[in-house]
C-alpha cells in the first residue's frame, strides 16, 4: 500500500483590517486594542491615505470616521465601489 502523501501546510495571512481616523487617541485605542485580534491591522489619519492603501492591497474590513478633513467616510467609502 502506498504511503499517503503529506498535506503541504498552508500559510495563513492575516486577514488586512483598515480603520481610517483622524483622532490621534482614538488611531490608538483602535491599535491597542485590535492589534493583537488583528495582525494586519492598518490605521491612518485620512481618507487620502486610506485610498492609498486599498490601491495598494485587498482589504478585508474597511472602517472609517465620517468626519474628517479633506475627505469624509462616505467619499472614500464611494471612491471604493
Amino acid at each position: 500500500m502506498p504511503a499517503a502523501a503529506a498535506a503541504a501546510p498552508t500559510a495563513q495571512v492575516a486577514p488586512c483590517v483598515l480603520i481610517a481616523e483622524d483622532h490621534l487617541d482614538t488611531r490608538r485605542v483602535y491599535e491597542i486594542g485590535l492589534r493583537a485580534m488583528f495582525p494586519g491591522l492598518i490605521v491612518v489619519a485620512d481618507g487620502t491615505a486610506a485610498l492609498d492603501v486599498l490601491r495598494a492591497r485587498e482589504v478585508a474590513v474597511l472602517l472609517s470616521d465620517q468626519r474628517m478633513p479633506g475627505m469624509l467616510g462616505d467619499t472614500l467609502l464611494a471612491e471604493t465601489a
